[in-house]
């Protein structure tokens, strides 16, 4: 059962790495943080990265909880994140927070995942172009809400085995 109250952190994780100039990696979080009267406001960090390995995104989250905690005087126990199907921004994640001792329940954005559904495909088919039937495929399994929720957590126990 996920608490609910000023302790959760409702967080979107978006990275990009092709338009960041010097860096390797702009990480943007969009955070949803109540204080201790339980007013609601939002507040965007951007993160900018030299690298884009887990521990590289373990430090960076770990000072985001850092300047989360004294600049908000907010001590979060649990972040809900929706990020991408990047597996090194997941681990980080998770390891920058158990570090601290926050609970993390991560979603994933249904297009990333179709994403690497597809590339996955291709991959183990040997494709070099994806044909139609696999897009209109995978374009099925997308508008089905259930679906996509199962690809998410079979995609979760995948790359965090219990």
């Amino acid at each position: 059962m996920i608490p609910y109250g000023s302790e959760i952190l409702k967080a979107m994780l978006d990275g990009t790495w092709k338009t960041c100039g010097p860096f390797a990696q702009h990480v943007t979080v969009k955070m949803e943080i109540r204080d201790e009267e339980g007013d609601r406001f939002e507040h965007v960090l951007s993160i900018f990265m030299l690298g884009r390995s887990s521990e590289d995104y373990r430090h960076a989250f770990g000072c985001m909880f850092l300047v989360i905690d004294q600049y908000h005087s907010t001590r979060i126990q649990t972040v809900l994140a929706h990020t991408d199907c990047e597996a090194a921004i997941h681990a980080g994640l998770y390891a920058a927070a158990k570090e601290v001792g926050i609970s993390v329940f991560t979603t994933y954005c249904s297009v990333h995942i179709i994403r690497c559904i597809t590339k996955g495909l291709k991959k183990s088919l040997g494709m070099t172009k994806i044909p139609s039937c696999v897009r209109v495929t995978v374009s099925v399994i997308n508008s089905c809400v259930s679906l996509t929720f199962f690809i998410s957590c079979l995609f979760f126990l995948a790359i965090c085995p219990v």
